[in-house]
């Protein structure tokens, strides 16, 4: 008798989201295996999915060649404070109109002096009310090390002994029961080429535990009235913990939504937002995406796919608009909640919120990233479960079947709904399809003076005037300093940010009309026509995303 498939998953390494990962493949029949070590024996145990706790690398000294894995190389460090903050301040540049929704953000210490001077230029303008900010560790997390300040005479610069952005604090908060709040939408990407975003129709709201008022020198100290962090807010007197979905301090996004639209909010316009505002941060993000996915998993090598779930904290102003506020690359998947049981004692207690949030959302997004064969199975297992008999024997097969319901599903696909009102934002992605090119097949991080020159000649950039030999090689020595401090031979090459400034550079140069944005256009094309149209171009990247398309 043939044996039937059962999906695999390895779950050795997803630390807490351990828990709900194995409750959902318990409900679906599926098996947790554990994939221990590298080795060429055609036996070797692997799994359909690898659950990471923490990034791409969990899996090392293991060489993933297959399946899919939850987290993209890379991700962890390129949402971290300050390099969202670049990634995101470069858009703004280009896009000036679309990217309104980041905060303005200083990167600390680098960038202190032009703090200083920018918040002296607010005050010139006469702001009916003064301006307040928050430190954040670049690095930092649940709250930990934040700093709440209006005098910028009391940030000293001195007492910061590691990376940290200060970001405006976002005036008129939109307010419920008079709480300040925030909004945890869980999004997964599924695939960068073609671009696959889902965004969970439940997310999270997580309150104050102090009713609002404006910022001010007398209450800015007060975070339980300013942050909305959960790991602060639990610690407040005033925090309430409840089993109630639409109550408490810690509340689902449905019931949020369902309280504002009693209000008289235009909570659909809202949604409508918050699904731009994900599409563009993860094109602004796609890039170094795939940057980062050539150096960790060099093209023509067999390799894993990858999708992640991560979490967007977004704050909404009393106009309706939503801003980003943080990206999450491993948001809690925890079930439970710390709750103070008896006088001193703190205890790790089942929070029906949490469940009703998290189950569904890794049940379908373990669906999206298993096998086909796999979604057909599970398509037949509904079909049987909406029989009468099975739905009334078996609890988990009846929540099992909920997931399914295809009116009103889990997830909502947000960017294949319009993917035209995004394809001018992309441009910068098309840069680093060059970059990737010339970093050729060898697994570096960045591109060298030999790869730059190849770069310049294979392109042709010095043909029609205005750019010469020598100062293609002056702007790499250029660059190289700036992102490198001074040269020497163990530290050289230019990182993608650094290519990007000279390409910037270059378009600006060598193309005299046009805004900044069609000059970085017109050398895309430019190059690319030197290289002989797209099968020149293909090499590693097309590689790397006709691998990614066959693995859906």
């Amino acid at each position: 008798r043939r044996q039937h498939r059962t999906v695999k998953v390895d779950v050795s390494k997803a630390k807490s989201s351990a828990i709900v990962v194995r409750m959902c493949m318990k409900e679906m029949g599926w098996k947790e295996v554990k994939v221990e070590l590298a080795s060429q024996s055609s036996n070797q145990k692997t799994a359909d999915i690898y659950w990471h706790g923490v990034s791409f690398g969990d899996s090392s000294p293991v060489t993933i060649t297959q399946g899919m894995v939850n987290k993209y190389p890379g991700m962890l460090e390129m949402v971290r404070k300050a390099q969202l903050t670049r990634i995101m301040r470069r858009m703004e540049n280009l896009f000036p109109d679309e990217y309104t929704f980041y905060p303005r953000t200083w990167l600390i210490p680098d960038e202190y002096h032009r703090f200083r001077e920018d918040v002296a230029d607010m005050q010139k303008r006469g702001s009916r009310h003064k301006p307040a900010f928050i430190l954040k560790p670049d690095e930092g997390s649940q709250g930990e090390g934040i700093i709440l300040f209006m005098n910028v005479d009391d940030l000293e610069i001195s007492a910061i002994t590691r990376s940290a952005v200060v970001q405006e604090y976002i005036p008129r908060p939109l307010l419920l029961e008079r709480l300040k709040f925030d909004l945890r939408i869980y999004v997964i990407v599924l695939a960068t080429n073609p671009l696959k975003i889902y965004i969970a129709n439940e997310g999270m709201a997580r309150f104050c535990t102090i009713s609002y008022q404006r910022p001010a020198v007398s209450n800015i100290h007060r975070v339980f009235m300013h942050l909305t962090n959960y790991s602060l807010n639990k610690r407040s007197s005033t925090y309430v913990h409840t089993d109630v979905l639409s109550r408490g301090s810690k509340r689902t996004l449905s019931s949020v939504y369902s309280a504002l639209n009693v209000r008289g909010y235009d909570v659909s316009t809202l949604q409508t937002n918050i699904d731009i505002l994900v599409c563009k941060t993860i094109i602004a993000m796609l890039p170094d995406m795939g940057v980062e996915q050539h150096t960790v998993i060099p093209a023509g090598k067999p390799a894993p796919g990858c999708f992640q779930v991560l979490g967007f904290d977004i704050l909404v102003n009393e106009d309706l608009k939503p801003f980003l506020l943080e990206i999450n690359a491993n948001p809690s998947m925890s079930l439970d909640h710390e709750m103070e049981t008896s006088a001193g004692v703190i205890e790790a207690v089942h929070s029906p919120v949490d469940e009703a949030i998290k189950k569904p959302l890794i049940m379908e997004t373990l669906k999206l990233a298993c096998p086909k064969w796999a979604r057909k199975r599970l398509k037949r297992r509904m079909e049987k479960v909406r029989s009468a008999e099975l739905a009334q024997s078996d609890d988990n097969l009846r929540y099992l079947d909920s997931t399914f319901d295809t009116d009103e599903p889990a997830l909502t696909e947000v960017y294949q709904r319009g993917p035209e009102r995004y394809e001018h934002l992309k441009v910068l992605e098309k840069v680093s399809d060059l970059y990737i090119r010339f970093l050729g097949n060898r697994g570096l991080t960045k591109l060298g003076a030999t790869g730059f020159r190849t770069f310049s000649r294979r392109c042709n950039l010095c043909h029609g005037g205005g750019l010469k030999t020598a100062a293609i090689d002056l702007l790499y020595i250029e660059m190289n300093r700036k992102w490198n401090g001074q040269l020497n031979e163990m530290n050289t090459g230019l990182p993608f940010d650094a290519f990007l400034d000279s390409f910037i550079i270059i378009a600006q140069r060598k193309f005299k009309s046009g805004t900044t944005v069609q000059k970085i256009q017109s050398l895309v094309d430019h190059c690319q026509d030197n290289l002989s149209g797209a099968a020149e171009l293909a090499g590693p990247v097309r590689k790397r995303k006709e691998a990614e398309v066959s693995r859906e």
